[in-house]
């Protein structure tokens, strides 16, 4: 949430944001250089995936070497990614509270409106496991109590009983598909 209120209330039209264990390609220089000017375009660009297995779909290309596309229906993980000022405030807006980590949150489309996250392929940031990370202790406990918090709650076995997995990915596919069909016309 902090760094979405330093973007939101920043001069800059959009940040880049690295976790502290990360390794960097050198080609991220020339991937974050060619995102300027276009924070029109995108609201998120990942720049890494943990993932390789989750079907990539390239929109456009970026640079010769790279181009960004959608990734069915998300990769959790953000080590490495840029947000747009116009992304972040409407972000903060819609989740004025911790609702997910923002690893799950950024590529949740169907929940939180964002229609323009996009990744880049092939990565420019990888995960160093390691690499000594100051926040990886308090990741882990912040996950032991969400977990247990979500075990004993009455109303996540509510929302289990009534199907709301089935609905969610019923809209989760449905959303993709209408992103996939305005690819096809989105002007870069």
């Amino acid at each position: 949430l902090a760094v979405l209120r330093h973007c939101a209330e920043s001069r800059d039209d959009m940040i880049a944001v690295f976790e502290d264990d990360v390794l960097l390609d050198p080609r991220v220089l020339d991937v974050l250089a060619a995102l300027r000017g276009k924070e029109r375009q995108f609201d998120f660009v990942k720049l890494n995936r943990l993932s390789s297995k989750a079907p990539y779909f390239p929109v456009v290309h970026l640079l010769p070497s790279h181009t960004l596309g959608r990734v069915r229906y998300y990769d959790k993980g953000a080590q490495g990614y840029v947000v747009t000022k116009s992304a972040a405030a409407h972000l903060l807006e819609r989740f004025p509270k911790t609702h997910w980590e923002i690893d799950q949150l950024i590529p949740r489309f169907w929940e939180n409106g964002l229609d323009r996250v996009f990744y880049v392929d092939p990565p420019v940031v990888f995960h160093d496991r390691a690499l000594p990370s100051h926040i990886e202790a308090a990741r882990r406990q912040s996950v032991l109590e969400h977990e247990n918090q979500s075990r004993h709650s009455p109303r996540m076995a509510m929302r289990r009983l009534k199907g709301g997995g089935l609905r969610s990915g019923i809209s989760r596919w449905r959303q993709f598909r209408r992103l996939r069909l305005l690819d096809r016309y989105r002007k870069w």
